[in-house]
């Protein structure tokens, strides 16, 4: 009879580096939580290949020395293998060629980094950048466009690299073949406190539909200074910005968008079963959000490539990494693949997410939309 193989008990370090404070940090906090989350779940059943995982999360303040510094840390120093849902879009691009020279992956972010398509040590858990934002502009045309909503505004902060990326894309050519008429641009800061101006211009122009390319608060002051002008288009937030709570406020009703991840109440898959499963034995209390099932897929895409992980090294991570081909983690996100020591390829795919009437639905039924 062949002997039983013990399982390997060497823990998995994993490092979530990010914007955890300040303005932006409220937007990012929840997809560290969806990544704890999966740990959790994780770690109960008896980890990843036998591995219990624990993860050190380092704040950057919004800061890109302290972000490259933490980074340093985390692998010379804490034993980190790999960043896992690194939620930074504004700090992570000076760390690029660190992770290469060390051989470090990051394992999924919050989405808005557009060079991940730039490096082979990144493993997006879906859409970013640019392709997320081609997937919320879909989304929204396939509700306002069948409605006569032709006429387009579009409002971007400043602040961030995110927005700079909105203001592009959704001002490009996807929105006049999509059938929009872009008839109003503005970009403002997310420490206005009043959008009143911006509201009176995008009537004046005739606009119907707003897409916002900024946090939810800021969203919602949109919303609030367009409501006492009685003017009511249809708006659009980032998909980040959204959460369970948004369907007893008022203001967010007939809000559209999309999120390259599942929406985080859908059931009846195994895979969603098996995140609604770990919120209830381990998130009490904890509000869901699309940044809770950010970093709980990007905990997924983890393990999928940590199956067969001996030893935790980087190294073997990226073998890992580098193994999976066209897999949607049960249907989580969009088809994946990575090839070795290759940058990944852009692709805008997501589920379209809506709140009417104090309820969030899936307008086409959980169906995966991809623009190319």
């Amino acid at each position: 009879m062949q002997a039983s193989v013990p399982k390997n008990t060497d823990q998995i370090v994993l490092a979530a580096n990010g914007t955890y404070s300040g303005p932006l940090g409220f937007v990012f906090t929840p997809i560290v939580r969806g990544t704890q989350l999966w740990i959790k779940s994780a770690n109960s059943r008896g980890g990843v290949n036998g591995h219990q995982v624990r993860l050190i999360v380092y704040d950057d303040g919004g800061d890109p020395v302290r972000h490259r510094a933490n980074a340093q840390r985390a692998v010379e120093q804490d034993g980190a293998i790999a960043f896992i849902g690194n939620a930074e879009s504004v700090t992570g691009r000076c760390c690029l060629d660190y992770l290469k020279s060390k051989g470090v992956p990051v394992v999924g972010t919050d989405t808005g980094e557009q060079w991940v398509y730039e490096s082979p040590m990144y493993f997006p858990q879906g859409s970013h950048g640019d392709e997320m934002l081609r997937v919320q502009i879909g989304a929204v045309a396939k509700q306002a466009i069948p409605a006569g909503k032709t006429k387009l505004a579009i409002i971007t902060c400043v602040e961030v690299d995110i927005c700079n990326g909105a203001q592009r894309v959704w001002a490009g050519p996807d929105a006049s073949r999509l059938g929009f008429d872009k008839v109003y641009l503005a970009r403002t800061s997310i420490a206005q406190p009043d959008f009143t101006a911006e509201c009176l211009a995008a009537n004046n122009a005739g606009a119907q539909v707003i897409l916002v390319g900024m946090e939810s608060a800021s969203v919602r002051r949109v919303i609030t200074a367009c409501n006492r002008q009685g003017y009511h288009p249809m708006i659009s937030g980032p998909g980040l910005a959204f959460k369970a709570s948004m369907a007893d406020d008022p203001a967010w009703n007939n809000m559209y968008s999309s999120w390259p991840m599942f929406p985080w109440w859908q059931t009846g898959t195994p895979a969603t079963d098996d995140f609604q499963a770990a919120v209830k034995a381990f998130g009490r209390g904890m509000e869901l959000t699309t940044g809770v099932a950010t970093g709980w897929v990007a905990g997924k895409l983890f393990e999928k490539a940590a199956a067969d992980l001996g030893k935790p090294t980087s190294a073997a991570l990226l073998e890992g990494l580098w193994k999976i081909k066209n897999d949607d983690l049960g249907g989580l996100t969009m088809p994946l693949t990575f090839v070795r020591n290759q940058p990944p390829k852009p692709r805008a795919c997501g589920f379209a997410m809506a709140l009417r009437d104090k309820t969030w639905f899936s307008p086409d039924n959980f169906k995966l939309s991809c623009m190319n």
